[in-house]
């Protein structure tokens, strides 16, 4: 099991994930060609990807959806209310490439991939959970409030990519109208470092083995600050790193 955050952050979203010997993306959220030179990067290439899976509609996790539909040969897999959100914004889409999900678990081979809600102010979000043999990788990201249901689903995950999007003390005395203050802390925005850390700390049990955190953001968040939010939280043997917006993290592969 492995994966590369090839790029988090409000100006877009995509990571690579290899699992068996299967290759997916989650979320495309940058131009056709930097997804492909962002795999290049980590020796890899689109026509590696069995499958793409989106989790919201907003436009840095869902850029290049309906390009890559009409050029590539990928099963590409969204919720029906996200595809229904950007449908006209996306010209026409090879539909024969779509998968709508329209169950909670999917078997892909001997992968399930589970998909469950994730509060955010889009038509809806999805976080995934991929499991296979005895691993597990959970995805996380914008997400407003940790539910029962996130945390639930984040239970006994090796890897774990999970939002990390703001401190609190930056945002409220950062330069963002109040109005934009409270939809990134409310309920349907973003979730803060403490927030995240608090979550990681109930599910570390005894298999989580690697953070990563998820879209920083630039204006309310530092990296060495999230960083030691979480290292509060979680045991020294947990390995834990920030993605960049503009470059792939390295490849990181689960040992057991």
């Amino acid at each position: 099991m492995k994966i590369s955050v090839l790029g988090s952050g409000s100006k877009g979203n995509s990571s690579f994930i290899e699992i068996g010997d299967k290759k997916f993306l989650v979320d495309v959220g940058f131009s056709m060609k930097k997804i492909e030179e962002k795999l290049n990067m980590i020796n890899q290439s689109f026509s590696d990807i069995d499958g793409i899976f989106i989790t919201h509609d907003h436009g840095d996790h869902i850029r290049s959806f309906g390009a890559i539909s009409r050029k590539y040969d990928i099963p590409l897999y969204i919720h029906k209310k996200s595809l229904k959100e950007v449908s006209h914004k996306m010209g026409k889409l090879n539909q024969d490439k779509i998968v709508l999900l329209e169950e909670k678990k999917i078997l892909i081979d001997n992968i399930m991939v589970e998909n469950f809600d994730v509060m955010h102010d889009s038509a809806n979000n999805l976080g995934y959970s991929f499991s296979y043999r005895n691993e597990k990788l959970s995805y996380v990201t914008d997400i407003g409030r940790i539910t029962n249901i996130v945390k639930m689903n984040c239970m006994n995950s090796d890897i774990l990519a999970f939002e990390t999007n703001y401190d609190l003390d930056l945002l409220l005395e950062g330069e963002y109208p109040w109005t934009l203050k409270n939809r990134v802390k409310g309920n349907y925005g973003h979730i803060s470092n403490e927030e995240a850390a608090k979550m990681f700390s109930d599910v570390q049990e005894n298999r989580l083995k690697k953070i990563i955190m998820l879209h920083l953001s630039d204006e309310n968040n530092d990296e060495s600050l999230a960083y030691e939010t979480v290292r509060k939280y979680v045991k020294n043997d947990i390995d834990i790193e920030a993605s960049k917006q503009d470059e792939p993290t390295k490849i990181y592969m689960l040992e057991k």
